[in-house]
């Protein structure tokens, strides 16, 4: 699959709908840019279960909400799907 695009006046270079869906891009997903030579390399930027964990955290205790050892238990025995 291969798309040629402009890059626009401040840098923004707009995926076609079709490649975001094969590489399954969300809005607001993060990806990595990497210079390889002369070519411009685009990675998506996987989840972690510990990141996820490290979020849920910081917005408990946004929310000054205590956790209990069940939530905690429930946490780690969840298996997060990141494909």
């Amino acid at each position: 699959m291969q798309f040629e695009r402009e890059v626009k006046p401040k840098g923004i270079v707009i995926l076609p709908k079709d490649l975001r869906d094969s590489l399954n891009f969300k809005t607001y997903d993060k990806i990595y840019l990497a210079k390889k030579g002369n070519e411009l390399v685009i990675t998506k930027k996987e989840e972690d279960a510990k990141e996820k964990l490290e979020q849920f955290f910081v917005y408990a205790r946004t929310k000054n909400k205590d956790i209990t050892l069940k939530e905690i238990k429930n946490i780690e025995e969840e298996s997060y799907d990141l494909s």
